[in-house]
């Protein structure tokens, strides 16, 4: 991020799971700047393993960041905005938390948690000024899912049930959704705009293949999804096998 200084940004370092963290990096913003306006709350990790295979430790490391990560940062950005009666929230949750596909519980599971906090949010501090907004995104080509097979979080038990087939490996191992997905450049364009909007959306679609999750996790039956799911996955051949 250091191509940012010469535009005249300041980044910080910042474990959005460290709550000390969190309070010395609110504490000196508000200190210099005296106020926050946007808060984007960006920080997240992917996991893809079987939810019998993945264990709560596995859960819990993806919500810690996912989702408690965020609690702790709203927590402390939050009251300066109800106190001036403006500000905007913007939570990146992911198109994933639309639709549960497997091996993506751990991930889909904090995602879809922070929407369900997003929305009710939105209807708390509409009435004091602060807007709040849900970011769904598609598939960004980011280094997202091939960091999180690098870090381990991509797990399957090659003498588990799933191991040995290889189409299941590819499925949870994968990174081409991504790495061919909607260039950050161009996302990110699209996302500024609506985020310093007067009048931003309770919700923010937008990336490769977006929309179309959308539309299969709101309106295709689920006996279909699992369908598509199983094919798409490999699971189909399990069981036939």
């Amino acid at each position: 991020m250091a191509d940012l200084e010469p535009l005249g940004i300041k980044t910080f370092a910042l474990d959005v799971t460290d709550k000390q963290q969190i309070a010395s990096c609110v504490e000196h913003i508000m200190s210099v700047e005296h106020r926050i306006d946007i808060l984007v709350n960006n920080a997240g990790l992917l996991a893809k393993a079987p939810v019998v295979e993945a264990g709560v430790d596995h859960f819990r490391q993806v919500m810690e960041t996912n989702f408690f990560g965020c609690l702790e940062l709203i927590a402390a950005v939050t009251p300066q905005m109800i106190q001036r009666q403006t500000g905007t929230i913007v939570n990146i949750g992911s198109i994933a938390s639309y639709t549960s596909q497997p091996f993506w519980a751990a991930y889909s599971a904090s995602k879809a948690a922070l929407m369900s906090v997003t929305d009710a949010m939105r209807t708390e501090l509409k009435p004091l000024g602060v807007k709040v907004v849900y970011c769904a995104p598609g598939f960004i080509a980011t280094q997202l899912d091939s960091k999180s097979c690098q870090s381990g979080m991509n797990y399957l038990d090659p003498k588990g049930p799933y191991g040995s087939n290889q189409q299941i490996s590819d499925w949870v191992h994968k990174t081409d959704g991504i790495s061919d997905g909607t260039p950050p450049a161009a996302f990110a364009k699209g996302f500024v705009d609506m985020a310093l909007s007067s009048c931003p959306p309770p919700h923010y679609v937008n990336g490769k293949m977006s929309w179309v999750v959308w539309f299969l996790g709101k309106l295709m039956p689920l006996s279909v999804m699992d369908g598509l799911y199983a094919k798409a996955s490999g699971l189909q051949q399990l069981a036939a096998a």
